[in-house]
Order: C-alpha cells, then sequence, then structure tokens
C-alpha cells in the first residue's frame, strides 16, 4: 500500500526510515480507507508505504520517506499510534474480544536483562518473530511480570520463547537468547537476498516461473 503525495505532482526526497508493525495492528494503523495514514502523509508531507503481508513473517514493514525533520516526526507519530493500539489490543485482550488473547509469566528480577537484552535487542525480536506484544513490569524487588497480547498463534510463539528464557539455567538462558537473535538476523538476511532477486527479476521482466526453470537449468549444468 503506497500512501504519497504524488497527486500533487511532487515525491519527496531525502531520508527513509523503516518502522514495523504487528500485523494485527496494521489495519488500525491505517485506518478505514486509509484515513490515519493519509492524515500522517498530509500533516508531514513524507510518502508512506506499508509492505505487503509476507508469509510467515509476523511483522508488517513501515516505510516512511522524505526530508529529515518531516521523517522524524511521521515516524514519531507512527510509534505513539502504535503504542496505543496495543494498550487498547491489551484492554480487549483481557476481555477476550477483538480477536486477541493475553498471557501472563512470572520471572526472577535478576533474570530480565536476558529476557530484555542488550539495548532491548533479544525481546525486540521476539515480538518480531512472534507478532505479539511483550511487555514486563517490575512487581516487587525479586519478581517481575512479563504480559503478551496479541491473535492467538502469536502469543503461543512468544509465550514458549519467554517460557524457556524464564525456566533454564542462566548460562543457558543466555545462549538461548543468542541463539534467538542469530535466528532472526538469519532469517532478514534470507528475506533481504529473496528481495533483491525479485527486485532484479521485476527489473528483467523474469516471471517467476522463468526463474524457477532457470534454477533448475542452473543446478542440471
Amino acid at each position: 500500500l503506497n500512501y504519497s503525495n504524488m497527486e500533487q505532482g511532487t515525491v519527496p526526497q531525502g531520508q527513509q526510515v523503516e518502522h514495523e508493525c504487528p500485523n494485527w495492528l496494521i489495519g488500525r494503523v491505517i485506518g478505514r480507507r486509509g484515513e490515519n495514514i493519509r492524515k500522517i502523509r498530509e500533516s508531514t508531507g513524507t510518502m508512506i508505504n506499508i509492505a505487503k503481508e509476507a508469509p510467515g513473517n509476523k511483522m508488517r514493514k513501515i516505510t516512511v520517506a522524505g526530508d529529515g525533520p518531516a521523517v522524524a516526526e511521521a515516524i514519531s507519530i507512527l510509534e505513539r499510534q502504535i503504542k496505543v493500539l496495543e494498550a487498547e489490543g491489551e484492554s480487549l485482550a483481557a476481555q477476550g474480544e477483538g480477536g486477541l488473547t493475553k498471557q501472563s509469566l512470572s520471572c526472577a528480577q535478576q533474570r530480565v536483562g536476558t529476557i530484555i537484552g542488550k539495548k532491548g535487542v533479544t525481546i525486540k525480536t521476539i515480538q518480531k518473530l512472534s507478532g505479539a506484544r511483550v511487555n514486563v513490569v517490575e512487581y516487587t524487588q525479586t519478581q517481575s511480570s512479563i504480559t503478551v497480547v496479541g491473535e492467538e498463534d502469536a502469543v503461543g510463539t512468544a509465550v514458549d520463547a519467554l517460557s524457556a528464557l524464564v525456566s533454564l539455567g542462566a548460562a543457558e538462558a543466555r545462549a538461548y537468547a543468542e541463539q534467538i537473535v542469530q535466528s532472526a538476523a538469519q532469517q532478514e538476511e534470507w528475506e533481504a537476498y529473496e528481495q533483491s532477486v525479485a527486485e532484479y527479476n521485476r527489473q528483467k521482466g523474469i516471471s517467476g516461473e522463468d526463474a524457477c526453470e532457470m534454477e533448475e537449468d542452473t543446478h542440471e549444468g
């Protein structure tokens, strides 16, 4: 989905920034007939593109392009909007509405660092791979609560990973956290490769069937 100001005859130039949003939230972020995204585009003068849903990918990529300050403003608006919608989703999940579910886990406070990871990399990766929203809140000096919200399968995926991080020994949990992050990095590299191949084929006018035949010929040779 491409929300640009091309109808005015101008396309913003300069910076391009990518942001991600869980699949279960993207419709609300876009708004009815694109109203929410259109408002952001018109108020900031940016071009906003939302990638199509990819099989196995629980997140949708939002690309914002334009002048640096305008892009920063648009990303800030998107981030605030997503946080509000996530909070609303948590409320709906608690009531069993909106097709969402919510699960909570407890963990020792000393394990929170492993779950979150350096600069939040582990918890962000779990959210990206699962598509669920994960929130960690300290409720005593020794215990924290982990809340997971999203569609049922997304929550199940996140809870499985979090349960392992909570129950494993300290060293095993750290190793498992590293494995999660490395697995996601490899997946991103493969997706980037597939995108580059698809773009090359598109530019050369090669169809998917043609590409498969070319690959078979290469293997046979």
